[in-house]
């Protein structure tokens, strides 16, 4: 019979075997989980110094096991962290209770990480702490993301905060949840009152039904773009606004609707006042009794007509629009082509053609062409005003104003011829003083017509001497004093004989100041400056150049040169500076010469 006690030695015995087996086989596992897991896994005693650590703890920190081994977790953590780690390990001590803190860690090569650590509370058969254990992973890399992304969101809140663009968001109810700066500024609410507000409250009644069917197709989760809806600023102001809106969804449910719109009242205005300026345009073309024709520049077609230019040119609105201008315009089509051009350049905006109508009949038009802009495109908007009857007075008054002048020129040859009778010098001196003082007003660059009336002016301008008696004007020898201021009278007796004859040019007054001189010296008013004219003023220098430079009865010439020093002497003192500088580069520039001297 086999003994009891000993069957239970053996029975003991082997259960400790699968114990110890059991525990030896849980230690290999956890030895294998701790030396690959990816975590950092540690142990420290009370004081800090590690106990135990797994290989990934040690790669997290940057150092080797065996710098690891007994090492204080202050020697790799900076004051501030230390601080904070002593205050959570304490805490736990004190409690017991494990704790989860992120920290700043310093590693072996001096850069720094980010670590989430576990902390719990390690003890001893007797239930006595003996130290900490816990987890260590890298949240580096999850730190940065959180920065970035919260970059991100401060970036969106500021780009939201400060556009001008104007943005909302609605629950379902319509009631505001937030509204933009840009869209509170100009519905003059503040935010507090906003947020007490239902959309509906501030949309126009134009657009109340219209704005209502859209809400509900967004809430059925559709988005909605191209939105124009009038809305009502709390002093009343309607504003117009256009943009889009868009369902904010969770698990197949719209929680809030986004808007994101552009304020176009001011759009809107200035297009319904471009429609009233067309429509004002429009009946102005159509209404005007002027001729007018719009026409494009690039092809000469005539893009429209107004009813004045249908009656005027005899074509109907359909044919006029579909004619070119140079079926009208009896000029070539290059040179339409060139005049068009000026026009739409604004080098020229009046013109004077000849335009053909639909009977064949050829009149003289007056045409003020602007360039207008339509739909992007250059177009030329021309009046025409039918010049035919003034062009034809024109030319008969200009026949006779040369009939007139020819009768002018017949009277004044006959006083030329009077004049000649009696003193020969004086005529010669007349036809030179007019040719050298037609010269002078030519090299000043007077008008055409004051040019002539120079000239015309200069071959009479001693007619008074016809009052003096022909011995004094030939006599050989110096004139008494009496004698003289005869002489000195003749050109008050020339503004006599002039002063009722018709002209177009102040005869009488040029003869009356050719001896005027600048500084008031002159005769027989001592006029001075301005107050002499242009006219004469000229006329008194070509008269003493001319008399200097030619022989008279009582004494030889005294030959050009002289005559020029005296003008050059006297210029700015006796004789006009512009005429006097005139005058000497006629002569000693562009060899000018007197005629018959």
């Amino acid at each position: 019979m086999k003994d009891p006690s000993k069957s239970m030695q053996t029975q003991s015995k082997s259960e400790r075997r699968k114990v110890v087996q059991a525990l030896k086989e849980s230690e290999e596992r956890y030895s294998a989980i701790l030396e690959n897991i990816q975590e950092g896994y540690y142990e420290v005693d009370l004081t800090g110094n590690y106990t135990f650590f797994n290989p990934s703890m040690a790669k997290i920190l940057g150092y080797t096991e065996e710098e690891m081994t007994g090492m204080n977790y202050r020697l790799y953590t900076d004051k501030e962290n230390a601080e904070k780690i002593y205050r959570d390990f304490n805490e736990v001590y004190r409690t017991g209770i494990p704790s989860r803190v992120d920290y700043e860690q310093t590693k072996k090569d001096g850069s720094k990480m980010f670590v989430e650590t576990s902390v719990a509370l390690m003890r001893n058969s007797s239930g006595q702490p003996t130290g900490f254990r816990g987890i260590v992973r890298d949240i580096t890399e999850r730190r940065q993301m959180e920065g970035t992304l919260l970059e991100s969101e401060e970036r969106y809140w500021y780009m939201i905060e400060n556009s001008s663009d104007l943005i909302q968001s609605v629950d379902p109810e319509g009631r505001f949840i937030f509204v933009n700066p840009a869209w509170r500024e100009s519905l003059g609410y503040t935010e507090e009152e906003l947020l007490d507000l239902n959309l509906f409250q501030i949309i126009h009644p134009d657009s109340m039904a219209h704005c209502q069917g859209l809400f509900q197709e967004i809430m059925s989760g559709h988005s909605v773009k191209g939105i124009q809806a009038t809305f009502v600023s709390k002093s009343g102001r309607p504003i117009i606004v256009e943009g889009n809106v868009t369902p904010r969804m969770i698990a197949g449910q719209v929680i809030a609707t986004h808007g994101f719109f552009r304020d176009i009242t001011e759009r809107k205005r200035a297009e319904e006042a471009l429609r009233e300026s067309e429509a004002l345009y429009r009946n102005l073309f159509e209404n005007h009794a002027a001729v007018k024709l719009t026409i494009d520049p690039d092809t000469g077609s005539i893009i429209d007509a107004n009813e004045a230019a249908v009656n005027y040119y005899g074509w109907s609105h359909e044919q006029l629009r579909q004619m070119k201008i140079q079926e009208i315009n009896t000029l070539s089509p290059e040179k339409i082509k060139e005049e068009m051009e000026k026009a739409k350049t604004k080098k020229r905006i009046h013109f004077e053609f000849r335009h053909r109508r639909a009977d064949g009949s050829v009149r003289d038009v007056e045409v003020f062409s602007s360039k207008i802009e339509v739909k992007g495109k250059d177009l030329l908007h021309s009046i025409i005003h039918d010049i035919t009857e003034r062009k034809l007075a024109e030319e008969k008054l200009q026949r006779t104003l040369e009939n007139l002048r020819k009768a002018i020129g017949t009277t004044i040859q006959v006083m030329i011829s009077a004049v000649e009778t009696r003193d020969p010098y004086t005529a010669g001196h007349q036809t030179r003083s007019a040719d050298l003082a037609r010269a002078i007003a030519r090299e000043m660059a007077l008008p055409r017509e004051k040019i002539d009336g120079i000239r015309m002016a200069g071959s009479i301008h001693d007619l008074g001497k016809l009052s003096i008696p022909a011995e004094i004007l030939s006599r050989p020898t110096k004139l008494t004093n009496t004698e003289f201021a005869l002489i000195k009278e003749h050109p008050r007796k020339g503004y006599e004989i002039l002063k009722d004859v018709e002209s177009s040019w102040p005869l009488a007054e040029i003869v009356y100041q050719h001896h005027e001189r600048m500084d008031g010296s002159g005769y027989p008013r001592g006029l001075k400056g301005e107050e002499i004219l242009l006219e004469a003023r000229i006329l008194a220098v070509s008269d003493v150049v001319e008399a200097m430079a030619s022989h008279r009865p009582y004494r030889p010439s005294l030959g050009i040169d002289e005559a020029l020093a005296e003008i050059g002497k006297n210029r700015g003192t006796l004789y006009d500076e512009a005429v006097a500088d005139a005058c000497l580069r006629l002569f000693r520039e562009k060899g000018f010469q007197l005629k018959g001297t």
